[in-house]
């Protein structure tokens, strides 16, 4: 089990082609924002000593974003999803493509970012979130 928070603003994910990444004000924002939690990421995971979980292992992931108010409501809570599960990618586990379990909230906060919970996944149980924390 890893849990840990990443206090940065997050860029949505944006839809781009091969050359759109190079002209695309939007695509170069949110590529530079990958490059900044990609390093965050890194940071965590060396400070915590976590390791990247296995390939081919079944996972669950909860992520909570806490946004500001005049950017509570401006992005889809899937693109937000997307660009803190692509940013993971390599870092915290090896393929994204083994999220068999999403939670995912947004709330009102004080700091922008993203709480992150990351769960192998035991065959042929459901999650009980609540009762890890007890």
């Amino acid at each position: 089990m890893m849990d840990f928070s990443v206090f940065e603003h997050i860029i949505p994910y944006v839809r781009m082609t091969r050359k759109g990444k190079y002209v695309n004000e939007r695509a170069q924002a949110y590529l530079a924002n990958q490059d900044l939690l990609k390093i965050r990421l890194k940071e965590i995971m060396r400070d915590r000593n976590f390791i990247m979980l296995p390939p081919a292992t079944p996972m669950s992931v909860k992520l909570v974003f806490y946004r500001l108010q005049p950017d509570m409501h401006t992005s889809d809570l899937d693109n937000l999803q997307k660009a803190v599960c692509d940013s993971m990618n390599k870092i915290v586990y090896p393929d994204d493509r083994w999220i068999d379990h999403f939670i995912i909230d947004r709330k009102l906060n004080k700091v922008e970012g993203v709480a992150i919970s990351v769960r192998i996944d035991v065959p042929d149980s459901e999650y009980n979130w609540d009762r890890e924390r007890r």
